[in-house]
């Protein structure tokens, strides 16, 4: 039995993931990522503030510190 990637419980035989798992750490980086690209078009942007919204996202969908970062970069990439 495999342990669960995102939440570190059984996935069940040969299975690395739930598949609620999947979709909900994939629609926190959706969202994170499109939280970081309307900053970055933001005048007064504060990075403190996104980076404290981002992290509780990143807590529900089990997104680690470097998905966190490679959310805020995508988000710029997409701004420019």
């Amino acid at each position: 039995m495999g342990n669960c990637k995102h939440c570190g419980e059984s996935a069940g035989f040969l299975r690395s993931v739930h598949g609620e798992c999947r979709d909900a750490h994939a629609a926190g980086l959706r969202e994170m990522t499109s939280l970081a690209a309307q900053a970055a078009s933001t005048a007064d942007f504060n990075e403190a503030a996104l980076r404290r919204v981002l992290a509780a996202i990143a807590e529900k969908a089990r997104v680690d510190e470097d998905g966190i970062s490679a959310a805020i970069a995508q988000g710029w990439r997409d701004a420019v």
